[in-house]
This record gives structure tokens, sequence and C-alpha cells, in this order.
């Protein structure tokens, strides 16, 4: 929470903040240990998370569907793959992308 709060003092008002971090619905563990990942989130933790920091959500999607060994495949058909369930919300990668108010209590 708080390199979110010091990435919201450092944007100017109406700027975008973008986070890209490991998605916790990933089906891989193996993707968790890097040490530098002390906490992992899937979106409605970290939208809940840039809300209580008083930024405005715009946007989230994973990136790198997770496709069981299939990585062949799933690069050629990434653009229909990512936008269907189960692969749509189980990426490898989460970005969240949030917007600074205009002004402190606005939109």
């Amino acid at each position: 929470m708080e390199a979110i709060r010091e990435w919201k003092r450092v944007l100017r008002p109406g700027g975008k903040l973008a986070i890209v971090t490991p998605n916790h619905r990933y089906p891989d563990p193996s993707i968790y240990e890097d040490p530098d990942h002390v906490r992992i989130f899937d979106a409605q933790e970290l939208r809940r998370l840039l809300e209580a920091a008083a930024m405005r959500p715009i946007g989230s999607e994973t990136i790198f569907p997770y496709l069981g060994g299939h990585t062949v495949f799933g690069l050629r058909h990434y653009r229909i793959l990512s936008a269907l369930p189960p692969w749509s919300s189980s990426g490898r990668s989460l970005l969240c992308v949030a917007k600074k108010p205009l002004e402190e209590g606005g939109r």
C-alpha cells in the first residue's frame, strides 16, 4: 500500500499508473518462487488496493495465458485464447491500470 501511495503522490493529476505483477490465478505456482514477490495478487485484490489508495482503476487484464504446455499453439492463437475463459483470468502476469483523480476526492 505504501508503494501505491507514493506512486500516486508523484503522479500528476489525471496521470496513469500501470502495474504488472504475477497473477495469483495462474495455475503454475513456480512463478511465485521469486523472493522479490512478497505478495501475489489477483485482479480483484489489486483493484481494491488501488481504490483504497484513492486511485481509480480503469482496466485490468492478464498476459501470457496458461496453455498447459501448448505454447506454440498458444502464441499463434493468443488473441483468441486471451479473451476466453478460463484463459482470460489465468494469465501468468496481471496488468492493472489506474488513474490519479484530477483533484482529491474527484474523478
